[in-house]
């Protein structure tokens, strides 16, 4: 019943020639960076996040009317065990009976969510079997159920909820028989479990010495998802951690999250990402996208020095914000001996001025040598994509003889897709595809 504890290291792809893709081995390790988060968001940010995010509400969530215990006894079959509330019956035997072959299925239905239907409520489950020669026919069979009103259509925000709680179950289950030899302590769990959700839409309660239970609603997408995050995109930090509560905050989240979120610092991508943290690039683009969700995280793109980068409209408000320039000097500063220096407002604001059409981020950094003054070009650019003001113009690869193309990728390159995005569904790095076109000396290049 627990997860496989291997790990496989993610391997990248470099191209051999134009035209041929093929594996090698993984073995750079980039530089360490300074993990920080960002300070509260601006009414402009939290005005631009609410437009984005207005599909993930909290509000008419229901109530839970009742949490029901279902397992299967050796004598009597399938049963209810306990139900909360205690003073109210939320579903009686003969009721009960009519659909607990749904609640208690066979073989085929156990480990999947379960939503029965009935007269005015609904009925949420996620039945578990669990095999062990201490029971008497070999499987424990056993189902915690909520219960939510039938007119609701956000009962959706609980099935996570009863899903990790029946994981959770099985887990304290393994560990000390709980469920089969501590009724007592399964009840007051339920009631527990039933007041907190209730009043706060969460509950952290420790169970046993070696498990302790975090249950929290989510957000309602109303059709909506996150976006689809890529191994090229580079996550920073939306909600900002004090250095004295970061210990505390990591220890909340789950182990996954524990070990990307230190490796979060506003300039690697989802790979490098990967790379430093030994976990399968899948796992960590679902937990990138996962933190999105609960705009823990917001997505820049990565930062190539092929790329042109120029000043929006909004520039203008930051010049007034003085939290935002705070912010601002703080983040894009270099780092010495550990310290990030803190350079002039002036002087960053003056190279934000500085960028403009024509004229690449590699030429950009020759002509204006930000690090003289203190600032790394890397971390002064994704600060502007993320506060948006300052917005990209990618590079486009157009062959120049499309007529003889014979490669995949030669056909491709027709002036509709980046190099970004090229590099994605060709599996290798952005520069390395980029320096092998350009050597090439058979593509021309736009940026747009």
């Amino acid at each position: 019943m627990s997860p496989p504890k291997n790990r496989f290291r993610p391997k990248s792809v470099t191209l051999s020639s134009i035209d041929e893709i093929e594996p090698v081995d993984e073995n750079e390790t980039p530089p360490p960076c300074v993990i920080r988060g960002t300070k509260p968001r601006s009414p402009v940010q939290k005005e631009e996040i609410s437009r984005i995010f207005a599909d993930f509400l909290t509000f008419n969530v229901p109530k839970l009317t009742a949490i029901i215990y279902a397992e299967f006894d050796k004598t009597y079959g399938p049963i209810v065990r306990y139900q909360v509330p205690e003073d109210r019956q939320a579903i009686s035997k003969e009721t009960f009976n009519s659909f607990s072959a749904l609640i208690l299925p066979k073989e085929d239905l156990l480990n999947k969510m379960i939503k029965v239907i009935f007269k005015e409520c609904k009925i949420i489950g996620h039945p578990i079997g669990l095999d062990c020669p201490i029971y008497t026919r070999g499987r424990h069979i056993f189902n915690m159920c909520f219960i939510v009103p039938k007119d609701s259509s956000a009962d959706c925000m609980y099935e996570p909820l009863v899903q990790k709680l029946n994981e959770y179950l099985v887990d304290v289950e393994q560990e000390c028989f709980y469920l089969t030899k501590r009724p007592e302590a399964v009840k007051d769990l339920m009631n527990q479990i039933f007041e907190e959700v209730n009043q706060k839409g969460e509950c952290v309660i420790k169970v046993t010495e070696l498990t302790t239970m975090h249950l929290r609603l989510c957000p309602a997408y109303r059709g909506v998802e996150p976006p689809m995050v890529s191994p090229y995109m580079v996550p920073m930090l939306i909600r900002s951690i004090r250095r004295d509560e970061w210990d505390r905050t990591i220890e909340k989240m789950d182990v996954l999250s524990q070990k990307i979120i230190p490796e979060i610092d506003g300039v690697r991508c989802v790979r490098e990402i990967a790379i430093r943290v030994a976990i399968d690039g899948d796992l960590v683009m679902r937990c990138i996208r996962n933190l999105i969700f609960y705009e823990c995280v917001q997505l820049v793109p990565l930062l190539l020095y092929a790329n042109t980068y120029v000043a929006t409209e909004k520039l203008h408000p930051f010049y007034h914000d003085q939290k935002l320039i705070q912010e601002c000097l703080e983040f894009v500063g270099l780092e010495e001996s550990g310290e990030r220096f803190v350079p002039k407002y002036s002087d960053v604001f003056r190279l934000y001025l500085s960028l403009r059409c024509g004229m690449t981020l590699r030429k950009w950094v020759e002509a204006y040598a930000p690090r003289s003054y203190g600032v790394d070009e890397r971390r002064f650019i994704q600060f502007g994509m993320f506060h948006r003001f300052l917005r990209k113009l990618s590079v486009y690869p157009i062959a120049k003889d499309r007529a003889n193309c014979r490669g995949k990728l030669s056909r491709e390159c027709d002036g509709t897709q980046s190099i970004e995005d090229l590099a994605v569904s060709h599996g290798i790095q952005p520069e390395i595809l980029l320096e092998l076109l350009t050597e090439s000396n058979r593509f021309e290049f736009i940026c747009k």
